[in-house]
């Protein structure tokens, strides 16, 4: 069976009017049972569960009995509600018993699709259910969990934020302006990870194979061409699952805000993976003290965070190394601000290291972006070897001479059709075109001042949108070719 990620043929072309015409087509008032949208929850359930059955019956399996089992765990903490200490028990069994089947699948080497994400939502929502701040309610937390636009690469959403998107559904009709500019998010989206990040992956994959023949700027390509890619892909998938959501009237919780913009590693992951980044702070920061245990215990809580992070993403020593040096740099940071606070009376998430001038901003923005993308040739790499290989070309003496067949790896046919038809293709520079215009046009939508999100919110849909949108679209479908991969399916 094929596979219907987001960049599919089989998605846009039948999944997609699938969803789209039968969620409006199905009544929106109340059933039997009273619920607003009842038969509408139940389509997008059904819809769900076989969209993650067409990634195969060993990942559905062990998706169902993930559920199966964390369904049981959930009506036995519901039913010990007044019984604190037999609650805490069942949370954290169920906790331990979730992560075991994390962690034995993910250092295995055969990590079932999506496991990651819906674990830890699962997690989540038992907590919350343990503190009493939701109610148990098994259709929509079947909904909650299995539903497909976020289940393959987050948001990480909470429970009740989705349960109020549910109750709604019952309310919402069809809109041709929300269809548009859910449909404009998702061709963004699309165009990011079809004809940016694929072909960023081309040069990245390549450098990575030749490592000993890279000179400087190759190095530096691979290393700035990896987090691009990286942000592009993953930032990507998410804006085509907000894009789906949109046009059934559903609302997704932001994921990425302009990292790479961000002059501070704090700040950095407060845009990164944000619900990542506020599901550790929710289940584990605080839970280990926070910062109400002092300076020594919030230093220490942050380096665990992190640590455990690297070490979520996937075994092996690069991602610790990895962990380690955001929560290196997170704990400097936030040791700088408490001593800056300290002395003008004043709260540690109030400070800002440096003064606001655009000549500090932009120096900071730069510094910080390359410290993150020293720490992704890690997160990259397959070891630690090889990415002190990488670096050790990155920090050696600038040479500005890029390897001809690092560039054609990350050629779009495309421009290089654009160069054939201009009589261009004998220049000696031409098969560095494309590779140029894919980094810099990346490094623009990266860098930019607005996410798409609120380019497809505030933009006036108008004739040269739908020609956009048009175009953009056909190009997109016209590259697909075939099925290409996630960047975070392995994590």
């Amino acid at each position: 069976m094929l596979k219907p990620l987001f960049q599919s043929y089989i998605f846009i072309f039948a999944f997609l009017p699938v969803l789209v015409f039968g969620f409006f087509l199905i009544p929106g008032g109340a059933g039997r049972s009273g619920r607003s949208g009842g038969l509408r929850r139940v389509f997008l359930t059904a819809i769900s569960l076989l969209f993650f059955a067409c990634f195969g019956l060993k990942n559905f399996a062990i998706f169902l009995a993930s559920v199966a089992a964390n369904t049981v765990f959930a009506l036995l903490i519901d039913r010990a509600a007044d019984a604190e200490k037999r609650r805490k028990a069942l949370l954290f069994t169920a906790i331990a018993a979730n992560l075991a089947l994390l962690g034995f699948y993910k250092y295995s080497g055969a990590l079932p699709i999506a496991i990651s994400f819906y674990t830890f939502q699962q997690i989540s929502f038992l907590t919350d259910l343990s503190r009493g701040e939701i109610e148990l309610d098994l259709p929509d937390y079947l909904l909650y969990i299995t539903f497909f636009p976020k289940i393959l690469q987050g948001p990480i959403v909470r429970y009740r934020e989705m349960k109020e998107q549910f109750d709604r559904a019952g309310e919402t009709r069809f809109s041709g302006e929300r269809f548009l500019r859910g449909l404009f998010l998702f061709t963004l989206g699309l165009a990011k990870k079809v004809l940016l990040a694929d072909y960023l992956s081309g040069s990245v994959d390549y450098g990575y194979s030749i490592l000993p023949r890279l000179t400087w700027l190759d190095a530096m390509i691979v290393m700035i061409g990896f987090s691009l890619q990286l942000y592009l892909d993953f930032s990507g998938y998410c804006d085509m699952g907000e894009g789906v959501c949109e046009m059934i009237g559903i609302e997704l919780p932001e994921n990425f805000h302009l990292p790479y913009r961000t002059g501070n590693i704090r700040d950095f992951w407060n845009c990164w993976h944000i619900t990542l980044s506020r599901f550790f702070l929710k289940y584990l920061y605080i839970p280990l003290g926070g910062n109400r245990k002092g300076k020594a215990r919030t230093y220490l809580n942050l380096m665990i965070v992190f640590l455990l992070s690297g070490i979520w993403h996937g075994a092996g020593l690069t991602f610790l190394v990895w962990g380690g040096m955001h929560g290196v740099m997170s704990v400097l940071h936030r040791f700088l601000c408490d001593v800056k606070a300290s002395k003008q009376g004043r709260s540690p998430k109030e400070i800002t290291l440096l003064p606001d001038h655009p000549v500090f901003r932009f120096c900071s923005v730069i510094l910080n972006f390359l410290y993150v993308s020293v720490a992704w040739v890690f997160f990259r790499a397959d070891s630690v070897h090889q990415a002190l290989q990488l670096l050790k070309i990155v920090f050696s003496k600038p040479w500005l001479r890029c390897s001809i067949r690092l560039a054609k790896s990350c050629q779009l046919d495309e421009i290089w059709y654009a160069l054939k038809i201009l009589h261009l293709d004998s220049w000696q520079y031409s098969g560095y075109v494309s590779m140029w215009i894919v980094l810099i046009v990346s490094a623009l939508i990266a860098f930019n001042r607005h996410t798409f999100r609120e380019y497809a919110q505030r933009h006036r849909i108008g004739t040269f949108t739908y020609v956009l949108l048009a175009v953009l679209f056909a190009w997109c479908v016209i590259s697909l070719g075939e099925v290409s991969t996630f960047l975070y399916f392995k994590f």
